[in-house]
């Protein structure tokens, strides 16, 4: 009974992971034809996450019409981690005041990022599902098996 519950849990999990990354990848992958805008840097700087894990944050500004919106995306969903030589290339690419080119969702102008595509950290986070679908697979088999 434990290993039922324990799978459904798994596939749960899953699930949520998948119903998450789907949606993600779209927009991402979508976000190479976004149009662009001249943005502006306000801040550049680097968030330590983890030992070996950095977090290139960049703060710019674009105009849409009259309309003036901030953002700290550098891609789409998910952070951009990188390690420390790459997030302080990143930092030094943009200093502050200097101008950037940022993609914007057109059915969302304060959606705007730096990267725009898919990028490592989406192919992660379904691999992660993937991994766990295998495995789930892996279990049923091996439960009917003894069954």
């Amino acid at each position: 009974m434990a290993t039922w519950i324990a799978l459904t849990l798994q596939f749960a999990f899953t699930a949520s992971v998948l119903l998450y990354a789907v949606p993600l990848l779209h927009r991402a992958r979508h976000s190479r034809t976004w149009p662009t805008v001249r943005a502006t840097v306000f801040d550049g700087r680097i968030v330590q996450r983890g030992s070996t894990s950095f977090e290139p944050r960049i703060e710019y500004g674009y105009m849409i019409g009259d309309c003036q919106y901030v953002s700290r995306r550098s891609v789409v969903g998910l952070p951009l981690l990188a390690g420390a030589k790459r997030a302080t290339e990143l930092v030094r690419a943009s200093p502050t005041g200097s101008a950037v080119v940022a993609a914007v969702d057109p059915g969302d102008p304060r959606y705007a990022v730096l990267i725009p595509g898919i990028q490592w950290v989406h192919v992660m986070v379904v691999g992660v599902a993937a991994n766990f679908v295998v495995i789930g697979w892996i279990v049923v088999w091996a439960l009917i098996k003894i069954v």
